[in-house]
């Protein structure tokens, strides 16, 4: 219709292109209705992806606390409209925190209760006054929909927003003015059957593609932008690990992740990674071409971001976003000096499989793993080094996991994480690791030389020279 407009048809012509565009739309929106009850939605994807992200990135000193339960299911509901209300809900929070003016703590926990999926949300901001947690007729508390904000911006439009999407009688608002404020949302199981573990890597595989078709963050976008999409790249690599994971049975994994890894950052050609995996052996032939394609969407997102975002200031949302692999141990090898480091399923790669892309020796690097969220402060972060010689060379082994250590709170650990260590690789002196040592990454960094003895330990004659794997 564009193509045929001129003067003398302009008003005939746009008011066609109205009359047809409000035909879409009707229709989308019919079709919106018609599913929207039968989309099946994962919960833990969207705090780990869309709302940590969130908070992690707000300029305002927030630390946040996720406990998720074991077994949570999918749910009932719009994934655009779960990310939406969560993060209206999480960013209202935030801005109570900043009125309070206090060091903020939003607490999320994820639990299964009475045949319901339960999400607990809850913030230490102004909180609310007990007149406006009052319900009206309609079974709203008094302060949706009216903001208290000074400048009045949103005008409560994401309070609207938050109950609409899940129900105002699946919503329950707990607050203490001054104090807390606490969010229990109550949210139906979906009862369809499991599908197969192709099914489901195959859902998995169009919506990463689908999502990621395009780059929506530029150098004008916000660091909240920015952040949220390292998680999202992130969760598409956690994801390449769940498709090499099935040439197991053929193959040794660890060659293919190697020939990725040299794909990603080596001389390695697509096509010659198409050429050496079209050569593995899967049971499912598809397979073969999702690992491509992700690898493929993965290099060229992974490229934009760090050429045009300054890797420094990034560090720690590059780090933190492995945390998504709950169930995986990560396994990563650190500069100490620069903060840049590699890192993947302990399954798939092993610490040395790095070394080559970080320009140092081995000598020169740090190698550890962590399992889960790194914010979690009571799961200890491993570090250790490859080789030592003697008592001296360990104390400036030592040194070297400091200056590592304090790369990882320069990324945004807290001080109070703990750490332990590995015993080292290749080990010609009388003393190592004490591996049974736990000490918190505050003290680590700031231990003086001459307490460094109170990490090690005297090793049994019998195992002088004994190398460990890596």
């Amino acid at each position: 219709m564009i193509s045929i407009m001129s003067v003398d048809n302009f008003n005939q012509i746009i008011e066609d292109v109205n009359r047809e565009n409000t035909a879409l739309l009707n229709t989308l929106s019919m079709y919106e209705d018609k599913i929207k009850a039968s989309h099946e939605v994962n919960i833990k994807e969207i705090l780990t992806t869309r709302v940590m992200p969130f908070v992690e990135a707000s300029h305002v000193r927030c630390e946040i606390r996720l406990i998720i339960g074991a077994d949570i299911p999918p749910v009932i509901g719009s994934y655009m409209d779960y990310s939406r209300a969560l993060i209206n809900l999480v960013s209202n929070a935030i801005d109570a925190i900043e009125e309070a003016g206090r060091n903020g703590l939003i607490q999320i926990m994820l639990t299964r209760k009475e045949g319901k999926v339960v999400l607990i949300i809850q913030d230490n901001g102004v909180g609310i006054s007990s007149e406006r947690l009052q319900l009206d007729n309609k079974n709203l508390p008094l302060f949706v929909g009216r903001t208290t904000k000074p400048e009045k911006a949103g005008e409560g439009i994401g309070t609207r927003q938050i109950f609409s999407t899940f129900g105002a009688g699946n919503i329950k608002v707990q607050s203490r003015e001054g104090k807390f404020t606490r969010w229990i949302i109550s949210l139906n199981i979906s009862t369809k059957k499991k599908t197969d573990q192709l099914s489901l890597l195959e859902t998995r595989f169009i919506e990463f593609m689908k999502s990621t078709e395009t780059i929506d963050v530029d150098r004008g976008s916000t660091r909240t932008e920015v952040a949220s999409l390292i998680w999202q790249l992130r969760e598409m690599e956690i994801f390449s690990y769940d498709l090499i994971q099935p040439f197991s049975r053929y193959n040794n994994v660890r060659d293919i992740y190697k020939l990725a890894l040299s794909y990603r950052y080596g001389d390695t050609s697509f096509r010659q990674l198409k050429d050496e995996i079209e050569k593995c052996r899967v049971d499912h032939e598809i397979i073969r071409y999702w690992l491509l394609g992700m690898l493929n969407r993965i290099k060229q997102n992974e490229s934009y971001f760090l050429k045009s975002f300054d890797f420094q200031k990034y560090k720690g949302s590059y780090f933190k976003s492995y945390g998504q692999a709950i169930k995986k141990t990560i396994i990563f090898t650190l500069d100490p000096d620069t903060g840049h480091f590699y890192a993947a399923d302990r399954r798939l790669a092993e610490h040395l499989d790095f070394v080559p892309y970080l320009g140092r020796q081995r000598e020169q690097l740090i190698r550890g793993e962590f399992k889960g969220d790194v914010k979690n402060l009571d799961s200890p972060i491993l570090m250790g080094v490859w080789s030592v010689t003697n008592k001296e060379d360990l104390y400036d082994k030592i040194a070297l996991l400091q200056r590592g250590g304090q790369q990882l709170l320069d990324m945004g650990i807290k001080p109070e994480k703990r750490l332990s260590f590995y015993h080292v690789t290749r080990n010609l002196s009388s003393f190592d690791m004490d591996t049974l040592k736990v000490i918190t990454l505050g003290r680590m960094v700031k231990l003086s030389r001459d307490a460094y003895d109170e990490l090690i330990t005297a090793t049994d004659e019998d195992f002088d020279g004994l190398v460990f794997t890596d």
